[in-house]
C-alpha cells in the first residue's frame, strides 16, 4: 500500500484528463466538425488546460512526480524530443 502513495496518482490523472480530450478534439477536428466548430475546440481547449494543469503541478508541487526535472536540463535530450515530434508531424501529413 505505501508503494501506491508514492506514486504520483494526480499527475497520472491530470495526464489522462489531459491528453484524452485533446486526442478527441484532434480526431474529431475536419472529420466530424469543422475545426473552427464549439466541437472540436472545447475538447481542445480543456484537453490543453488540463495539461498545463500537469505543467504546474510537475514543476511547482511535486518534484519527484512522472517527468524528473533532469530530464529536460539536457539539451540533447530535449532536441531529441522535439525531432521526433516533428517527424511524427510529417509522417501523418504525408499522403498514404
Amino acid at each position: 500500500m505505501a508503494r501506491i502513495l508514492e506514486c504520483d496518482l494526480v499527475g497520472a490523472g491530470l495526464l489522462a484528463l489531459g491528453v484524452t480530450p485533446l486526442m478527441i478534439g484532434v480526431i474529431w477536428g475536419g472529420v466530424t466538425a469543422p475545426w473552427k466548430s464549439a466541437q472540436v475546440l472545447a475538447p481542445l481547449l480543456i484537453g490543453l488546460a488540463f495539461l498545463g494543469a500537469l505543467a504546474f503541478h510537475q514543476i511547482r508541487v511535486k518534484t519527484d512526480g512522472l517527468f524528473h526535472p533532469e530530464l529536460f536540463q539536457s539539451r540533447n535530450l530535449t532536441l531529441s524530443m522535439f525531432g521526433f515530434f516533428v517527424e511524427g508531424e510529417r509522417a501523418a501529413e504525408a499522403p498514404l
